[in-house]
């Protein structure tokens, strides 16, 4: 999971908001369990 994060991230230097989405999102799955 991490190595393909890091892959995007190299190749799409635009993927930042992927990012931050997918943060925001293991963030709320934390809170609501």
């Amino acid at each position: 999971m991490e190595s393909e994060t890091f892959n995007l991230k190299e190749e799409e230097p635009s993927s930042s908001n992927k990012l931050i989405m997918q943060i925001l999102i293991i963030i709320l799955l934390i809170i609501i369990t």
